[in-house]
This record gives structure tokens, sequence and C-alpha cells, in this order.
């Protein structure tokens, strides 16, 4: 280690001294100015460490993030709290039990007679039409097998070497071919349900008793995506006439690249679109909130109001807006619980009472509870504020400064408040973007049982036919059903919005 040796000054001259002065401040300037970076050392790994705790503590409560991704040690059993009502069905409540048939309506009926003789006094008991019948009935699916129809065109030569012959019907066009049928069967598999290609094909043997090929099976994808084509185009046009419209977008995997999935959604319409861009391109790309110009930029196409969580491409549109509070909720609970700032349970059980109040009633809320939540709204974020301070620009800094994430969502809340209570002062606007988030759920399981798709154009597909497939469930079609019509010539359109 090195010895610091204290100077003799009395033993020192004036040029001596005043040298070991100069040295000192020099020594001194240098130390502040270590000192100095050591501070904005620490400030900025104070910072990061921050964020680093900030995201560890995310998950689907106080984030976007969805609950499968919730760590199990982070997931401690809830008690179940007992409401007002009784456990079970509650009155009026229809059930799903499953009921008997009219006995003339059965396919097939088994009789269990009992013994002739009765086992008390040993009398003959007579077994006829006049015993009481006590009826249980069993629902089964019946025996699956190949059923073949064979086609046959008749041939006949006249005399003077004319050959006469009839004709085919129009959808049989090969010497062997699948009908529509087992072709419906397969894309509720694959379109519907999310099951592989290879896996859809084993299923429908293995029940059938039939060979069926992978590409088998993609061909049929393809070709009723071609067939509800015109169905999903008037879904598109009738979710730019809605007078509300959810929107969301999610990234999918194609051909190696990042592509996205933009969704408009109504409660009985869904329009998935795949495209490969994000941003306005992609939004002009689907065709349903705006369309791109000859030039550089793009028109709104939809002039009602538009529910979203906030993203910046949404913003641009020339219509009214609505911002999903699931989100501000949820990042509300992240700022009261990892952040400590109390002013942030108040705004989140604000939001969720005028929520509550809102569901209760379909008449217009009265001018004097929006202006009280109005007070209330404005008095809490006023706390917020002052708990934030704002960051100012440093000297010779580029660029604004970062103000956390609680002062981020502050002037949000602050800036947006009307596009945050819009469900309140509109009866046709929801609390939330759920009915739009809740069309994305699909697209997001399939990239999870895929990984991804091999081309663009298996993307599209699967886009035209989710598009469809959710639609017509919405509005209360059976999806085979819906299926087997489109193989048929005639698929079911989607009705008004």
């Amino acid at each position: 280690m090195r010895m610091l040796i204290r100077p003799d000054l009395d033993s020192m001259s004036r040029p001596e001294k005043e040298a070991l002065i100069h040295m000192l401040f020099d020594k001194l300037d240098e130390l502040m100015a270590t000192v100095e970076r050591q501070v904005k050392r620490i400030d900025e790994l104070e910072a990061k460490v921050e964020k680093l705790e900030g995201q560890l503590a995310l998950n689907s409560k106080n984030s976007s993030k969805p609950p499968s991704s919730d760590r199990l040690e982070l997931k401690p059993a809830i008690p179940r709290q007992k409401g007002l009502r009784k456990s079970g069905g509650q009155p009026g409540h229809g059930g799903a039990t499953l009921l008997k048939i009219d006995s003339s309506q059965v396919d097939e009926v088994v009789e269990h007679c009992f013994d002739g003789a009765c086992v008390d006094c040993g009398r003959v008991l007579p077994q006829s039409t006049d015993c009481a019948v006590l009826p249980r009935q069993v629902f089964e699916l019946p025996e699956t097998a190949f059923r073949v129809v064979e086609h046959r065109v008749m041939q006949a030569t006249c005399r003077c070497g004319r050959v006469h012959q009839g004709s085919f019907p129009a959808e049989v066009s090969a010497p062997a071919q699948y009908g529509p049928r087992v072709k419906a069967a397969a894309v509720l598999l694959n379109a519907a349900h999310m099951v592989p290609l290879a896996r859809t094909a084993e299923i429908l043997g293995s029940i059938a008793g039939f060979a069926l090929s992978e590409a088998s099976v993609k061909s049929f994808v393809d070709e009723a995506a071609l067939l509800v084509e015109p169905a999903v185009e008037e879904i598109a046009r009738l979710c730019r006439q809605a007078g509300v419209l959810h929107a969301d977008e999610t990234g999918m995997r194609a051909d190696g690249v990042l592509a996205w999935a933009h969704v408009a959604a109504t409660p009985t319409l869904t329009h998935v679109s795949a495209q490969p861009r994000r941003g306005r391109q992609g939004i002009a790309g689907a065709g349903v909130l705006a369309e791109a110009l000859a030039g550089q930029g793009a028109a709104t196409l939809f002039g009602g109001v538009l529910v979203h969580d906030g993203w910046m491409a949404y913003k641009a549109l020339e219509c009214e807006h609505a911002l999903c509070n699931a989100h501000h909720v949820r990042e509300l609970r992240f700022v009261e619980e990892e952040m400590g700032q109390p002013w942030a349970k108040a705004v989140r059980e604000l939001l969720l009472q005028a929520c509550a109040e809102a569901r209760s009633s379909d008449e217009p809320t009265r001018q004097a509870r929006v202006d009280s939540y109005a007070r209330l709204y404005y008095s809490h974020l006023g706390a917020g504020f002052k708990a934030n301070p704002r960051n100012h620009i440093r000297a010779g800094s580029r660029g604004r400064p970062a103000q956390g994430k609680a002062l981020n969502l502050l002037d949000r809340l602050y800036d947006q408040a009307e596009q945050v209570w819009r469900f309140l002062l509109d009866k046709r606007v929801p609390f939330s973007n759920n009915i739009g988030e809740r069309a994305m759920r699909m697209p997001k399981v399939k990239m999870k049982v895929a990984g991804c798709f091999r081309t663009f154009k298996g993307l599209r597909t699967f886009c035209t036919l989710r598009s469809y497939l959710d639609t017509m469930q919405k509005q209360g079609h059976g999806l085979f059903d819906a299926l087997l019509g489109a193989f048929q010539g005639c698929p079911p359109g989607p009705l008004t919005a």
C-alpha cells in the first residue's frame, strides 16, 4: 500500500509551499471530477436497476403480459371469497343438462324384460304391451365408415356414329375426389381449432377409416379461403360502417420474417388481415380503418368511435377515439404495488367504480355524476404529478429526458382524459378493448401451436378463414355448417353489424 507522508512545512521554502498548494488544488479538481463521474454512474446504475426490477415485477395483473407468462412461484393460491349468492346455478338459469327426446324420434329401441315369475309367490307374470315402460336414453355417435358415391355417365352410340353421353355434375371434376363434408371437417379442425395438418389427417383417418394426406388438408384450407373471400370483403365493408370498432394488432412469423395481423372487430364481426408492416402502411393495407393514397400517406375510411390501446398509428386516424381502460387499470396497479404511490390506487378504483355504474344502466350518465368523477379524477392526478416531478433537460444533453413509467402514465391520463372517460359519456363505448383482444387470441394460439407460417400466403389464408369463422360464430352459425355451405357453393354471409 502506498503510504502518504505528511510534508514538513517548516523546512519548505515559500516557492516549494506554493508548488505544493498548486499540486493539491490540481489533485482536488481531479478528485471532484472523479466523484462527479461516479455520482453520474451511480444514478445510471440505479435507474437501470429500477428498470430491471420493474421488468421482473411485470405479470398479467399489472401489465399486458399474458397469464401464461407468469411464473408458477408468483401465482399464490387465492382463497375464494364468499359472495352474496349461493354456489351453483342461480334461479332462472336454464342449465345445460342432457335431456331425453320424444320416444318417437329415437333411432333404436332395446327392450330389457324381467324374469317371467314373481320372486315372492312364483306366479307367472305376463310380458305384454300393457307393461309399464321406464325409458333411459343413450346419445351416441354413429359408426363412421367410408361412404363412396359413384357417379356414372351413360354413353350410347347412334347408328350414324354419333356418340351421346350425359354430363357429370359441376362439383364432380375428378376421377376420385373428397366430398364437401370431408373438406369442411378438415378445415374446421385446422383453421378453427388450430390442429396441425398432420394431426388433422390422422384424426380424420382414425375416425372415418381412410388415409388423408397433409397436402390434401392444405388444399382444402386454400380452397375454403378462396370460397369465403367475398364474405370477408363484406365483413370489412360492414366494419367500416360500424358505430364503434375495436382495433388491435400482433406480430406473426411468416417466411422467416416478422409480419403482422391487424384486427378490426365488433360484437358480431371480426376482420383479420395479414400485413408485412405494423404502422400506417399495415393499417391502410388492411382496408378497414384507412386506405393508402396514390402518394405518401393514407385516408381514413372509418368514421365512428375507434377503441384501441393508445398506439400512435391509431391516434393519427381522423375519427373519434376511446382508450382501453383495462390497460390503464393494469398499469395503475403496477405503479401502486411496485412503486408505492397511493394516487394510482385511487384512480384505479375510481375507473372501476365508474365502469360498474356505466354497466348497471343503459341510461346516459347524469352530468352531475360526470362532473363529480371529473373533480375526483383530476384531484388524484394532481397528487400523482406532485409525487413525480418532471425531469428537465440537462446542459449538454440531447433529446428529451426520460420521465419514468409513472409520469408517462400520468401524462396520458391527463392529456387524453376525454378518450379515457368516453365509456361514461357514450353508452355505446365499452370500458375496455376486450372485443379486439379476444379476436386476437386465436392467432396467438396458432403461433404457439405452429411457431410460424412457412409462407406469407399461408398467413393470409389463415387470416381470411379466421375472419370468416369468428364472424360466423359470433352470429350464431355452426362452423361446420358454414364451411359445408362454402364448399357446396352457398356460404352464409355476414349479417348487418
